[in-house]
């Protein structure tokens, strides 16, 4: 059974693992907590929205408290999504991202912003893969074949120094968002 350490990381988990016709969008009808296995079960439910197949995804809850949002889980890293899906999740929402958050209005502003906090949670989420000491996420973490492919293609974006100046380019972007609605003091 799937183990999911919040409520974000099995949003994100179904999300990213589409119907057979391909649709990743799965907008669940019934969404309950059932006891299972001597711990609590999330389980969601509904129809693809393409094909009408029913689609059903069960969760076990950990027993630890979920972090609170944007987080995905602990201290752990996870054991349903793997560090590339965590990172291109990073990467496709970074993209989304102006630099320049003054030329932004309001709706465009809170939606960057927004995607930028997601960026960067999904990041951090890569770096918890890397075991203390370590200079990169093993090898051994990647259990999707695209995680696995995307490794092999280029394992020096998993490095520790790599993950770690995109999260501080990350957080000085962020910093300039926080400037852009906060007014400075005299």
């Amino acid at each position: 059974m799937l183990v999911s350490r919040s409520t974000e990381e099995a949003h994100l988990y179904m999300q990213l693992h589409p119907c057979e016709c391909g649709e990743a969008d799965f907008e669940w009808r019934d969404t309950r907590i059932v006891p299972g296995d001597g711990r609590l079960v999330s389980v969601y439910s509904g129809e693809c929205e393409r094909c009408g197949r029913p689609r059903v995804f069960e969760f076990a809850l950990v027993p630890e408290p979920s972090p609170p949002p944007p987080a995905f889980g602990g201290e752990a890293p996870s054991r349903i999504i793997d560090p590339a899906e965590f990172l291109q999740t990073s990467q496709l929402f970074a993209a989304t991202v102006p630099a320049d958050p003054a030329a932004l209005g309001d709706d465009d502003f809170h939606r960057a912003y927004d995607a930028l906090v997601f960026a960067l949670a999904s990041l951090e989420e890569v770096l918890k893969f890397i075991p203390d000491g370590g200079d990169a996420v093993p090898a051994g973490s990647f259990r999707s074949p695209t995680g696995r492919e995307r490794y092999q293609d280029s394992p020096e974006q998993f490095s520790r120094a790599r993950l770690e100046a995109t999260r501080h380019a990350y957080q000085r972007l962020l910093a300039d968002y926080h400037a852009a609605v906060t007014p400075e003091l005299p």
